[in-house]
């Protein structure tokens, strides 16, 4: 509490966003980093586009919205977008990492299946 009063800045618990990662990480998912917004907890994972997967030939711009996620980063051809175009299609073997509420990523991760 004195860094915060003293210093203007949150303190971020490195215990608790590590536990999310964890418990995430033993459910099979694959989260990079867990961290909270306010009351709002946001997590950013890894996507691979394989073949077959409803992502291909979908954009960046409509995989944002119509999932409620935030493409922070696309590997496509062995090139990285870290402002990815929403215009961009998604081709197999492309790498996004996504960012956005447990929820959405879960659901996004089952219409994948």
């Amino acid at each position: 509490q004195r860094f915060v009063r003293e210093l203007g800045l949150p303190a971020i618990s490195t215990s608790q966003t590590a536990a999310h990662v964890f418990v995430a990480a033993a459910t099979g998912k694959s989260v990079h980093h867990a961290f909270r917004v306010g009351d709002d907890e946001l997590h950013m994972t890894e996507v691979v586009v394989r073949a077959g997967s409803r992502l291909v030939g979908a954009t960046v711009g409509s995989l944002e919205g119509d999932h409620h996620v935030r493409v922070v980063c696309h590997r496509t051809g062995g090139k990285l977008a870290l402002k990815p175009d929403p215009a961009a299609a998604l081709t197999v073997d492309d790498t996004l990492i996504l960012l956005g509420a447990d929820a959405d990523l879960r659901e996004l991760e089952a219409r994948l299946r």
